[in-house]
């Protein structure tokens, strides 16, 4: 996560960015998915 920051602060790279960003999201999705069928 350190060197995310890191990079996001150069400005170079922003794609490591999304694709956790896109991760996190489908783990929140999967989360709410299985709270409701609990």
């Amino acid at each position: 996560m350190a060197n995310w920051f890191k990079v996001k602060a150069t400005g170079s790279v922003e794609v490591p960015g999304l694709v956790i960003l896109a991760l996190f999201a489908v783990l929140v999705a999967v989360a709410v998915a299985t709270i409701r069928l609990l």
